[in-house]
Order: structure tokens, then sequence, then C-alpha cells
């Protein structure tokens, strides 16, 4: 039976040249038509419970907001978020947003204006952030700044998006950075690292879903990987695999334009169920197999070259104290109300006031 309740639409269409992309978008014209877009949702729709539009900015697809419309009309039942640099909100009108979504997430990666601008390499980045965390918190509708955790990501960093979470009134979701697209080796972060960045936030934050890898060890709840078991993306070429930031002939459980491909034959696919029977013998032994489940299967395939391997922020196979991460207290408040929780491998937390 078909599993898959959660669906990530990207058109890879962008105004910004960001130094991660793990898609290297670049803004350029809609290759796909509205009837076809309403065709893709005919097909997924009545299966599904939402859908986060993703990867690249929504606004920038001529037919996007005509196909949200469509969907909010027709599937009621479809939760739909967005996930955008700022400029889709500021440019919509507030009402319409409301809406069309129940929730959104604005990227910031840096509480700073020079070092967010120069990262996403666009003048206007942060003033489009901003105003769009300025118009979300007045609609007073749920919404997260989304953040890529780099190499680059200083302590420093964190508290200072921590206090503009606060003035906005928003949650704080981490993109661990993969190496992929346009981002370079020298972003990517250790385990080390992660681990230091968990602990620090740890009497600070109350998280709402944490990234499987962490919580096996921290001794709380967390949904294994979800890529292939309740979650998949469509790409720009229509094709679905189960991760963003995996694409490819490799990766496709099919095309969803393909006349007899809907979401059932997606789930049934070859590499979906490869997905789904993923075993990784370094993890068989292990106190935390039965949360963890070998973590993120991204990291595993982009960082340590099979889906078989560990996620490379694995303590264990990092060599770190195991007994002294052990000893990191969280408070885990699980919401249900954002399309992120439980569609990746991600980290959502809210700040203390």
């Amino acid at each position: 039976m078909n599993k898959i309740k959660k669906v990530g639409w990207g058109f890879e269409i962008c105004n910004m040249h960001c130094r991660h992309c793990y898609n290297s978008s670049t803004e350029r014209g809609c290759k796909y038509t509205f009837e076809q877009l309403k065709e893709i949702a005919d097909k997924i729709c009545p299966q599904i419970e939402d859908i986060n539009f993703g990867t690249g900015e929504f606004i920038c697809n001529p037919n996007a907001l005509d196909l949200a419309r469509y969907i909010k009309d027709t599937y009621p039942h479809v939760k739909m978020a967005v996930t955008s640099n700022g400029s889709t909100i500021v440019q919509m009108e507030p009402e319409e947003v409301k809406r069309l979504f129940s929730d959104i997430d604005i990227s910031l990666d840096y509480p700073d204006e020079k070092k967010h601008c120069d990262f996403r390499r666009h003048e206007k980045s942060w003033e489009w952030a901003i105003g769009a965390l300025r118009v979300l918190d007045e609609l007073q509708m749920p919404h997260s700044i989304v953040t890529c955790i780099t190499s680059e990501t200083k302590n420093e960093d964190l508290e200072g998006l921590l206090g503009i979470a606060r003035q906005y009134r928003a949650n704080l979701r981490f993109n661990w950075f993969r190496k992929v697209g346009r981002g370079n080796e020298d972003l990517r972060i250790t385990a080390r690292r992660a681990w230091e960045i968990i602990e620090f936030l740890s009497d600070k934050v109350v998280f709402e879903c944490i990234d499987p890898i962490f919580a096996g060890v921290l001794g709380v709840e967390a949904i294994p990987c979800p890529a292939g078991r309740i979650s998949c993306r469509i790409h720009a070429s229509m094709d679905i695999s189960c991760y963003p930031f995996l694409k490819g002939a490799e990766w496709s459980g099919g095309n969803i334009l393909d006349k007899g491909i809907d979401l059932d034959a997606i789930y049934t696919s070859a590499i979906f169920q490869k997905l789904r029977a993923r075993k990784v013998a370094a993890c068989q032994d292990c106190e935390f197999e039965k949360t963890c489940k070998g973590g993120c299967i991204t990291r595993a395939v982009l960082h340590n070259g099979s889906m078989s391997e560990v996620d490379d922020y694995c303590p264990v196979a990092a060599s770190l104290d195991i007994n002294r991460l052990k000893r990191i207290k969280i408070r885990l408040q699980p919401t249900s109300e954002l399309v992120h929780n439980g569609y990746l491998c991600t980290t959502i937390c809210r700040p203390i006031v």
C-alpha cells in the first residue's frame, strides 16, 4: 500500500545564486504549462496530506500561483507550504498568502545583512527575508526561519538567528549542508561540529523535531529517515525521487507525467523499495540502531558514497564521547502543524523566550 503522504515539489527556477545551492538553480523559463501541473496535482492530491514548494523560488514560476489556487480550491485537505528566500511573500497579497498556505519557511543564513547577502549573492536577499518575516508575523501564521548550517556557521550566528526568530515569533529550522550541486566540500561540517551545535542549542530551544541521528543518542523519539517511506520529491523534470538532494535516473521512481505513473507506481518502484530495505552493516550491533536506522540516507550517499554506509554525523563512527553526548538534555515537544515535520531529516526548534 502506498504510504507517501508528504510531497516536496521543486520548479528549480530561482532569482538568486546562493553559494550552497544543492540544485544550482538559475532563473529560466517555465518548461511546463499550467494544464500539465494541474494534471500532476490531480494524480497526487487525492492520496497525500501536504505539499512543500521548495527548490528555486515559488513566485519565479509563472504558473505556480495558479497551481496553488487550484489545489486549495479543489483539494482543501492538502496543506501547502512554501520555502522562500522572501521574495515570494513580499510580492504576494498578504491575505492570499494566509489563504493558500499553512506555513512558510524563510531562508536566512546569517543574522548579519552583509554576510547573508554575500552568501546568497543577491543584494536584496536580506530585505526580502526580513520583509517576509514581518508580513508573516503580522498575519499570525506559522512560519520558520530556515538556515543552512555550514562550516562557516558560528555559535554567534546561531545566537543572532535565535534573536531574530524571537523578534518575529518564528521557529528555526536547520537545513544541514549536503555536498551536492553548487556547494563545495569546504562548506561541509563534521560530526563533532554538528553535535556541538545540538549541545549549544540544548538549553536555548524547545525542539519540534530532530534528525534521527541525534534522536537515537539523546533518547527521544524521531521518525527514521522518511525518504521513500512517507515522503518524496517532484523535480523540475517531473521525475520523482526520494529526496531533493538525490536526482537523476539512478534515483528516479518514475516521471509523474508519464501515462500509468502515479504515486502507487512510484512507491513500488525498484529504487523506492531499495531505499526502504536499507541495511547498514555497521549499525547492526549498535544500541541506537532501532531509533536512527543509519541516519539520513542523503548524508550517507553524498558524503560516504552509499546508502549502505552510515550518516556521517554518526557519533559512533566519528569516535565521539558517547557517554558525554548522552548527558545532553533537550526538550522535545512535537507539533503536527509544520509541513516539514516528518518530510525530511531536519531539525526544527522554537527559541525559549
